[in-house]
């Protein structure tokens, strides 16, 4: 029985990794660099999730800094350019 049970549990994990659609988190992080930088989009990803934040502005007058959160659709292969 327990040989049994361990050859279904590594199918089940298997079928679990492998399925078609399915697709995991994956972060990608951009700091301020001063020049242009890209992101392509991976094959199989229609949407993403941005989180895009901006620092306090200088000086005594200097504005808080912004936040923005959004959900965008995408074609794989896309290339954003972020500045």
């Amino acid at each position: 029985m327990k040989k049994f049970f361990t050859s279904k549990l590594f199918q089940l994990i298997g079928f679990i990794f492998f399925l078609p659609g399915i697709h995991w988190a994956q972060t990608t992080t951009f700091n301020y660099t001063g020049n242009v930088q890209t992101y392509t989009v991976p094959p199989g990803v229609y949407c993403i999730q941005v989180d895009v934040r901006g620092a306090k502005g200088g000086g005594p007058n200097g504005g808080n800094g912004a936040r923005v959160q959004a959900n965008l659709n995408v074609t794989p292969g896309q290339v954003w350019k972020f500045e």
